[in-house]
């Protein structure tokens, strides 16, 4: 809940956060785990969150970064939202659940 990235240079949104679709995937994740941070959204007002994905099992043997873009793009896939959810929504990344 705590966990805050910054931009070294000058690639952050005006109010100084990360840009949406920004992905930390290496240095501070989880050594020997797939996990990976997704900036998801831009903040409205104050600091923008990450959101920590975790890979739990994958027998389609994905790479992180083949999972990372659809992670992304989900966020964009609710009916009623205007804007990106701060969560993927749960099961859509599964490939054996039919």
């Amino acid at each position: 809940h705590s966990t805050r990235f910054f931009p070294i240079s000058h690639d952050g949104d005006r109010s100084g956060n990360c840009m949406p679709g920004m992905c930390i995937d290496h240095s501070v994740t989880l050594p020997g785990m797939a996990n990976f941070y997704l900036y998801l959204h831009a903040a409205l007002r104050g600091t923008s969150r990450p959101t920590h994905h975790y890979v739990l099992h994958d027998d389609a043997l994905f790479s992180q970064d083949h999972l990372q873009q659809p992670t992304y793009h989900l966020c964009y896939t609710y009916t009623l939202c205007t804007r990106s959810a701060l969560l993927a929504p749960p099961g859509l990344l599964c490939t054996s659940c039919s």
